[in-house]
Order: C-alpha cells, then structure tokens, then sequence
C-alpha cells in the first residue's frame, strides 16, 4: 500500500490511519509514503497506533513541513513526554492548526 501511496500524484487532503495496530516502525513506513504529500494534508489522524518515542520523533521531523495541517489526531498513541513535547515544540509554528487531541498517552 506505500508503495501505491507515494505514486498517488493528486494532493491528499486527509489521512486517517486510526486504530490500525501500528508499530513504530510501520507506522513510520506509513508517514515515509506520504512525503510528497505532506504540505497539502490537512487532517491527519493516527490514533490508537502504538507510535512510541521513536514514531513520535519521526512525526516531529516531518511537521515542519505540513503546511496545511488542520487536525491532528495522536489519541491514544502510547506517546511518552518526550515524544508530546517533541511533536508540540514542532507546531509552535504552525497557526493553522485548529485541533490537536494528544488524549490517553
């Protein structure tokens, strides 16, 4: 399905991987196949996946670049305080954001 994704050429809006039983690591491949996508998604929604430390960081180096980012959904992502701050220290740039539920991590 990555694969598939990073030869989609239309912009993406909305990615809604919630519940998925990710593991860090493939919730990383999953963000990797959205790259060339990243600045036109504006909902991204990724909970009750198993991100981590590790998922977290990932993201956070990714947020930079999501210029349209609206939503963004970590519920539940067994994400650490390290990870929440470095996800939240990311955002500080972005005035577009409208919600961001970290709940249940």
């Amino acid at each position: 399905m990555a694969e598939a994704v990073k030869r989609y050429t239309f912009p993406i809006l909305a990615v809604i991987f919630s519940n998925n039983s990710l593991k860090p690591r493939e919730s990383k491949v999953i963000m990797q196949s959205f790259q060339h996508h990243i600045g036109t998604i504006q909902n991204l929604n990724l909970s009750m996946n198993n991100l981590s430390l590790s998922g977290a960081e990932y993201l956070a180096s990714t947020i930079p670049n999501m210029r349209s980012i609206k939503y963004l959904d970590l519920n539940d992502c067994h994400l650490s305080d390290r990870g929440v701050a470095a996800i939240v220290a990311k955002l500080d740039e972005h005035t577009s954001l409208d919600v961001l539920n970290l709940s249940a991590n």
